[in-house]
């Protein structure tokens, strides 16, 4: 929404949009690191990061207009 809102899609956002991507990325790394219960929970995380990769497919084709 927030490429959204400086116009359309653009090439140029791309970018800039990957690394967004990173900041869910440092927090599960971080989560992990810290969390100081039960170990198995941590499998929870791969549901974050399924997810995170195919935000990171469909929305980089929203945001840079460059649809398969």
């Amino acid at each position: 929404m927030l490429f959204g809102a400086f116009g359309g899609p653009k090439q140029e956002y791309g970018e800039i949009y990957s690394l967004l991507l990173l900041l869910p990325i440092e927090s599960i790394v971080y989560s992990l690191m810290r969390f100081t219960g039960k170990k198995w929970i941590h499998i929870l995380q791969a549901i974050n990061l399924i997810w995170l990769i195919m935000t990171f497919f469909v929305g980089g084709m929203a945001v840079t207009n460059a649809w398969i």
